[in-house]
């Protein structure tokens, strides 16, 4: 009986979280200062509205499920709005998406008009908990609102699961810098690139550790 009062709870706040609009659900949002680092544990912003593509259109509402993000999921139908960002005097919204239900996960950036139709969007962090949380991207904002997103790129021939015990991998980390421009479009402005090295399993779940405080060597 329990378990089923729970279950109905959560439907009802799931629906609850749709029956306002997109303009509501991101004015009632409050603002996160900048900057921002989205750690490994970052918590989730309050309260937490669920957004579909009903309410933005061509929303990415996928997930990958392999370590060089080449199979992507097809069953993801929503988003929840895990930040909004203070930002200078600019005529749209940056909001901070996450993308999956339970796993595998997926956050992009966002930009909205103020009629809260989206601009543009750029993927920022992807993670799958396995023994623990196990990241291949992740982001952070400075507070010159500079975007800075940690990627350790898998290449390898066959797909490796990121639910697989692989051991290691080989990689190379790319920081990828992005401003937005007055229109709202995000812009990559450059990219530094390390040389490549092997990854552990462990290293890439442990979540005492970002990926933007490895001890890569860059690339000359």
């Amino acid at each position: 009986m329990k378990k089923l009062f729970l279950t109905v709870c959560a439907i009802c706040f799931f629906f609850t979280l749709f029956a306002i609009n997109v303009k509501e659900k991101v004015g009632k949002t409050p603002k996160t200062p900048l900057p921002f680092k989205c750690t490994k544990m970052a918590p989730w912003g309050k309260p937490g509205y669920v957004v579909s593509n009903v309410e933005i259109d061509n929303l990415p509402l996928f997930t990958y499920t392999d370590l060089g993000l080449t199979q992507k999921t097809t069953y993801e139908t929503s988003a929840t709005i895990f930040r909004r960002f203070l930002c200078k005097n600019v005529p749209f919204e940056l909001l901070a998406l996450r993308i999956g239900l339970s796993d595998p996960n997926r956050d992009v950036l966002i930009t909205l008009n103020q009629n809260r139709e989206m601009i543009d969007f750029i993927e920022v962090g992807i993670y799958t908990t396995t023994n623990e949380r196990l990241y291949i991207k992740q982001w952070r904002i400075d507070s010159n609102e500079n975007i800075i997103v940690t990627w350790i790129k898998v290449d390898n021939a066959t797909p490796i699961s990121a639910f697989s015990d692989f051991g290691s991998v080989e990689g190379q980390r790319i920081d990828m810098y992005y401003t937005v421009d007055d229109s709202g479009h995000f812009r990559l402005d450059k990219e530094v690139r390390y040389k490549p090295q092997i990854y552990t399993q462990s290293y890439l779940e442990d979540n005492s550790k970002e990926l933007w405080d490895g001890n890569e060597v860059p690339l000359e």
